[in-house]
Formats: C-alpha cells, structure tokens, sequence
C-alpha cells in the first residue's frame, strides 16, 4: 500500500478494497491447482489463475483470477486497475 500511496494516492481505498476482495475469494473458494496456461487443457481440477480473456471450463467448481500472461508493456508509469472478470469490464469501467 505504501506504493499505491506514493504513486497515486486517490487510489488507495479502491486498492485496498479490491485486494480485500481477492483474499476473500482467494481464501474462501478450493482452487486445486496453480494455473493453467494451456486452452486446450481446461479441464478438472480448477486452478487459481488463467489467461486473461479465456473461456472458463464448465469443470471447473469456481472462477479463477484472469491474470495477464506477459508484462513486457508494463512499467511504473502505467496505470493498473483490477476491473474484476474479463466479461464484466464495461460494468468497471466508471469506477
């Protein structure tokens, strides 16, 4: 929090909030694995994580986090928003 503080400082309640909702979906749902980066193998058991914009498995019991698989374009004068799932993003967008 202390480089959300220093780098955009409106940001912090709405950092706060949404770390606060990831360690509650993270810490109250049974994730079976790490990841899954491959589509093609999207099947039982739910990861943690997955592609950013990739289909959900139907096998899977709960939503994983949408995660970006490449930062290259990524450095401290970008803005980072957690916008939740990938399929509500115009709902975040006014946030």
């Amino acid at each position: 929090m202390d480089r959300v503080s220093a780098v955009e400082p409106d940001e912090l309640s709405h950092t706060e909030t949404d770390l606060r909702a990831i360690y509650e979906q993270w810490s109250t749902h049974d994730y079976d694995r790490w990841e899954e980066l491959k589509p093609e193998a999207f099947d039982a058991p739910t990861p943690l994580m997955h592609p950013l914009g990739a289909n959900c498995s139907d096998d899977w019991s709960t939503n994983p986090f949408e995660v970006p698989t490449s930062m290259r374009s990524v450095d401290s004068e970008c803005s980072v928003r957690i916008v939740g799932s990938y399929g509500s993003y115009g709902e975040s967008e006014n946030r």
